[in-house]
């Protein structure tokens, strides 16, 4: 996902969900959870950054095999319905002072 600016990209996580590795700019949303679960390359914007991204990617299977895995598994733990909804809950805990489960 090339973009000077976006504000999340929920298709980055999507991709990584199927075990897609995937090629960001640093300005979308999502660059640092792309960074943080080793699901992609994050690359400046310019034709030859994203061109060279995508070609190391391309070029070598295990590199994508195991970026595709370790990003699916990751997005499936932190940010599936049931993980953001747990927390969402712990949040709404926190501000009532009680458990609400």
């Amino acid at each position: 996902l090339a973009s000077y600016s976006e504000n999340f990209g929920n298709v980055v996580l999507e991709a990584m969900a199927e075990g897609c590795p995937v090629v960001v700019t640093p300005e979308v949303g999502a660059a640092p959870i792309v960074e943080e679960l080793g699901g992609g390359l994050v690359v400046p914007g310019n034709p030859q950054s994203l061109g060279d991204g995508l070609k190391k990617l391309l070029g070598d299977p295990a590199l994508r095999a195991a970026m595709g895995t370790r990003a699916s598994e990751m997005v499936r733990t932190n940010y599936s319905w049931d993980a953001v909804a747990g927390r969402m809950i712990d949040v709404y805990e926190n501000i009532a002072g009680k458990s609400i489960r």
